[in-house]
């Protein structure tokens, strides 16, 4: 069997159905458009890959990475079995936060803790949406540069030549 490519003091790996992993990137220009693209992988506990996507491209031209990493999310938690405890690392804390206050968000009318709006309502939406729907409990970590540094290494050189192919 692989071995599954995390950190070894993680307290929640033994009771996850799914380890995901969300990776995205994007192709900025110099005025802060161009295309964006995320990717992701899903593992079981004994490290079987169960999807690993194709990069997915934004369908629009502005760049936004914190979005594609979002969508991943959501694509990625739609190819899991219902009823199901998924374990998802993400770069940086945008992932971690949206997991987190999603609900707060939400009856706050998409606003955070300063009044202001929440990026990417619509995809946060989607995200609570299928959690409900699919019975799914979600706990989000960061991923840190040291752990799988050779999946994080391939999972981001797919999205960046997903924004490559299209600019």
């Amino acid at each position: 069997m692989p071995a599954l490519p995390l950190p070894r003091n993680e307290a929640l790996l033994p009771t996850a159905d799914y380890v995901i992993f969300l990776d995205s990137s994007d192709l900025q220009n110099e005025d802060q458009s161009g295309p964006s693209a995320c990717v992701w992988q899903i593992r079981t506990m004994d490290g079987t890959i169960v999807d690993d996507s194709e990069a997915k491209q934004s369908r629009t031209q502005s760049s936004d990475e914190k979005r594609g990493l979002a969508a991943a999310l959501v694509g990625a938690l739609e190819t899991v079995s219902y009823a199901s405890f998924c374990l998802v690392y993400a770069t940086g804390t945008y992932i971690t936060d949206g997991v987190k206050y999603a609900r707060i968000w939400k009856a706050r009318g998409w606003r955070n803790s300063q009044n202001e709006p929440v990026a990417n309502p619509d995809i946060w939406d989607r995200y609570l949406d299928l959690i409900d729907k699919r019975h799914l409990e979600v706990s989000a970590r960061s991923w840190k540069k040291e752990h799988c540094t050779e999946l994080r290494r391939q999972l981001n050189e797919r999205a960046r030549g997903a924004c490559r192919d299209r600019n």
